[in-house]
């Protein structure tokens, strides 16, 4: 993604250990800081000390706004709560600090090569500028794009939906999925191109997601974040929790600045 940002910059922060130092961690910031040299981006490594709130420490040292793009790691939480790996990333996505991607990554080979990538949409799709934004750093290492609409129904509505029902929803979804797919068109210039756009009702976003990932052998599924969703990681499962725990892929968690 440096490599396609303007300048070609990444700043690498490394919070140190409240312990002694680490071999392992100083190996791999060379090792990223050697790639970045390969590709011509500059690495500007930083090495931070202990601090109670990583979160804290990041909002004091990225700077905020619509120009600063974070990228950090997230993991798996157990059944019904999210894990203690993503409490900084749930914590710099309900920031509103600066455009966070929190990353799950089930493949690190194909780490930051997605080349076929998913993006849901779900309900009214608000805050999708971000999304467009890591595309753009994408930029070629994205060649395909798929957009899913779902438009999810209550349990109990769902046993009595009527086909007519379930054909009107998916109109308005189709609807939806051409004016985003009109505007990654606009955005994107054409390149990576929309392979596939569909429209689907169903009781449970996160199992079509994760079915339709793997029926299109999707590297990267690229979910939006509202602060309903955040919400909901608290106290009960919701469909970013369901995608993280049976997604086969890599998926990235993204949100803007207010």
């Amino acid at each position: 993604m440096a490599a396609h940002a303007s300048p070609r910059v990444l700043n690498l922060l490394h919070v140190r250990a409240a312990t002694s130092d680490d071999p392992a961690a100083e190996s791999r910031l060379a090792a990223i800081s050697q790639h970045c040299r390969r590709e011509g981006v500059v690495c500007e490594a930083r090495s931070l000390p202990p601090a109670a709130s990583l979160a804290a420490a990041l909002q004091h040292e990225v700077p905020a706004g619509e120009g600063s793009f974070l990228i950090c790691g997230t993991r798996r939480g157990e059944r019904g709560r999210s894990g203690g790996g993503g409490k900084l990333a749930e914590e710099m996505l309900r920031s509103g600090h600066c455009h966070v991607l929190a990353m799950h990554v089930v493949s690190p080979g194909l780490l930051g090569l997605p080349r076929n990538v998913l993006l849901p949409i779900a309900g009214r799709p608000r805050g999708l500028n971000s999304g467009i934004l890591w595309l753009e750093l994408l930029g070629p290492d994205a060649t395909q794009i798929r957009i899913l609409h779902v438009a999810q129904v209550g349990r109990r509505r769902w046993r009595h939906l009527t086909p007519c029902a379930v054909e009107s929803l998916c109109r308005a979804g189709q609807a939806a999925c051409d004016r985003i797919e009109h505007e990654l068109q606009r955005r994107l210039r054409g390149t990576p191109c929309v392979a596939e756009s569909q429209a689907v009702v169903s009781d449970d976003i996160a199992r079509e997601v994760v079915l339709t990932a793997n029926r299109t052998h999707t590297r990267l599924i690229l979910l939006g974040a509202s602060e309903r969703s955040l919400s909901a990681r608290l106290a009960t499962l919701s469909p970013i929790d369901g995608v993280l725990r049976t997604a086969s892929c890599d998926v990235g968690i993204y949100r803007g600045p207010p």
